[in-house]
């Protein structure tokens, strides 16, 4: 048994996926879960060609419809201190109930 060496080379080649969005889209806000925001991803498993008909201007994660409606609640800042920034943000338009400011908004 004769062993032999090879050398080969490998070579991968990326090109990155540039998303438009078309000039006539239809504005959309989201409330909800992860799985109510996974039809407007970019992920070909799920709309990779969404961005052509719809523009997502705001997402609210994890809000009720009654939470949405009730009063705003003061945030306390001091206990999320150190947190992640974008889920804080979350959490704060969740107490201040903005959702339908910001969709107005944008």
């Amino acid at each position: 048994m004769r062993l032999t060496s090879f050398n080969y080379k490998l070579a991968i080649n990326c090109k990155a996926k540039t998303y438009k969005t078309a000039s006539n889209t239809v504005k959309i806000a989201v409330s909800g879960s992860c799985f109510s925001r996974l039809a407007f991803s970019s992920n070909d498993f799920y709309n990779p060609d969404y961005k052509q008909k719809y523009q997502l201007v705001y997402t609210q994660f994890h809000s009720s419809i009654i939470s949405l409606m009730s009063s705003p609640v003061e945030f306390p800042e001091d206990k999320f201190e150190g947190f992640n920034d974008r889920e804080v943000n979350y959490l704060r338009s969740d107490f201040k109930k903005d959702f339908f400011y910001s969709i107005e908004v944008n």
